[in-house]
């Protein structure tokens, strides 16, 4: 018998911000121990739990609200994600604005390969619709843009009541 092992690397739990020009592609699990949604260096873990709002402060660009009425991804400025954030000072939270795409997988996982930033901020900021909190569908990806000049794909590829998987893409311009 042949048996396989992959390593999975450990990611670290430091707080290690983007690089500006450095693109980024992973996938990540939010829960509702850890919602908060950094968008930081590769390495760095992109799912944070609440308790570490006072280290994250500028970095926590989208929060995943569990509830009964779906799960909503939220800018960390939105009032949806206000009752889990409210430590972070407003000022120091991140505006994100979430825009529903009709890109096909492929497509997504072209834009992933490229590894454009360029060609990623463009199309981001060429989504019509932006809003600051959606309710998440299952294979939904949504185009992200924050103030903070962060750009990104996501696809949604596992929801629970407790969790939900995305696989992503992001440049800091």
């Amino acid at each position: 018998m042949i048996q396989s092992t992959q390593t999975v690397p450990q990611l670290s739990s430091a707080v290690i911000p983007a690089v500006r020009g450095e693109f980024y592609s992973y996938s990540a699990q939010f829960t509702l121990d850890t919602p908060l949604y950094c968008m930081l260096k590769c390495k760095a873990n992109k799912s944070r739990p609440v308790g570490e709002c006072d280290l994250l402060a500028g970095e926590v660009d989208l929060v995943f609200v569990f509830g009964d009425d779906g799960l909503r991804m939220c800018s960390a400025d939105s009032q949806f994600a206000a009752p889990l954030i409210g430590r972070i000072k407003p000022a120091m939270r991140n505006p994100t604005w979430i825009s529903p795409t009709n890109l096909s997988n492929p497509a997504f996982e072209q834009f992933r390969e490229r590894r454009d930033g360029r060609f990623l901020a463009g199309y981001c900021n060429a989504q019509a619709q932006s809003a600051q909190a959606v309710t998440l569908m299952w294979g939904a990806i949504y185009a992200i843009k924050t103030r903070s000049g962060k750009y990104g794909l996501i696809r949604v590829t596992e929801i629970t009541a407790s969790s939900v998987c995305i696989d992503a893409c992001h440049i800091l311009l």
